[in-house]
């Protein structure tokens, strides 16, 4: 099972991904789907971290483990929140579909 934890306090924002989902290991779409939400979000905040939206920011992947933290600047809060909840629904589909497969914590988010 993949283990999904994504923080939200004040202007810090943290994902942390660990596990294999266990779908069908070795062809696994459960898997396939998480990773494509994981790197599309660490790709937009690469992006936004380049154009001076975090005053800090780092990542880290590895087969089973994702891991990103990041600080927000003031100005670029509103989008990050846009990127973040984004990929949180789509982690919250994969959960509502694959409960076995896919355990997700969302905290500080409100709904």
């Amino acid at each position: 099972m993949t283990t999904c934890k994504m923080v939200r306090d004040g202007k810090r924002y943290r994902v942390d991904i660990t596990g294999h989902a266990g779908f069908n290991p070795g062809n696994d779409p459960v898997c396939a789907a998480i990773s494509a939400l994981a790197f599309t979000l660490m790709q937009r905040i690469s992006d936004l971290e380049a154009e001076g939206a975090f005053h800090t920011y780092e990542s880290d992947y590895q087969s089973g483990k994702v891991y990103v933290e990041a600080v927000a600047a003031w100005y670029g809060k509103p989008e990050i929140e846009s990127v973040f909840k984004t990929i949180i629904t789509g982690f919250e589909l994969i959960q509502a579909q694959y409960p076995d497969n896919l355990h997700l914590e969302i905290l500080g988010w409100e709904k």
